[in-house]
């Protein structure tokens, strides 16, 4: 997939109608059609939402709506996770996301161990989990170690800008 670059469409539109189109009548023709894909795109995009939101209610955690009153199959419920988790990680990818590879984030784990922070994220209990990330970073952070004597030591840690995690606890009928 090419990567985009972000920019807000409206100031987009207006430089290339503002360089195409020297007439004003052709520049305004050129706007109400940006402007029309671009509601076009929106109209699209909230479509896509509300399946989601509907493939999803039934699996919200916080949902404090009546539930339904028959059950689905396991068979009906399994297909409903799938196409969630096909849905968002359709999205993030659309958002310029990159998948974290389950490898990728075991090696960060152990980075994370000789950093000196312990983590714990209780994995074993976890039936299904993806997590996607956008821009790299480092962090320097000071720690004391026992074996430097409990004198502060300077560690680099990767950060990521930003992070999505979708996980099923094992056991449970909800998604988070």
């Amino acid at each position: 997939m090419s990567r985009l670059v972000p920019a807000h469409l409206a100031q987009l539109t207006e430089q290339l109608g503002e360089s195409f189109f020297k007439e004003a009548d052709r520049r305004h023709a050129w706007n109400d059609l940006s402007r029309l894909a671009s509601d076009l795109e929106r109209h699209f995009a909230g479509a896509a939402r509300e399946v989601l939101q509907d493939l999803y209610s039934p699996l919200d955690p916080d949902d404090e709506s009546v539930p339904a009153v028959e059950a689905a199959s396991q068979a009906a419920d399994e297909e409903r996770i799938r196409r969630v988790f096909e849905r968002v990680a359709h999205s993030f990818e659309h958002a310029n996301f990159d998948a974290l590879e389950e490898e990728r984030f075991l090696a960060a784990r152990e980075r994370q161990k000789v950093a000196g922070v312990r983590l714990d994220l209780g994995l074993e209990r976890i039936e299904r989990f993806h997590a996607w990330w956008r821009g790299e970073g480092h962090k320097a952070s000071t720690i004391r170690f026992a074996r430097s004597l409990f004198r502060l030591v300077s560690v680099d840690i990767p950060t990521y800008s930003r992070a999505a995690i979708v996980y099923r606890p094992r056991g449970e009928p909800r998604l988070h």
